[in-house]
């Protein structure tokens, strides 16, 4: 139970930071992926499995209008 509270105060306080400190959106152009890498270290297992198949649908996709095209 602690660690799902430790994962909706990160979330919490990224999303804050956004919004409270713009200069933060500056650092993530800077270097996109060490915050995405901690954004996503943040979310659940489920959803991180939701992205993983969202990513593997897409790559379907994408090799099969790649394979049309020819």
């Amino acid at each position: 139970m602690e660690n799902n509270e430790t994962t909706n105060n990160t979330k919490t306080s990224f999303f804050n930071g956004l919004f409270s400190d713009p200069s933060v959106i500056v650092d993530i152009t800077k270097n996109p992926s060490k915050y995405a890498l901690n954004f996503y270290n943040s979310l659940s297992t489920r959803n991180k499995q939701y992205i993983v198949y969202g990513a593997g649908v897409a790559l379907l996709v994408y090799g099969y209008t790649l394979k049309n095209k020819k």
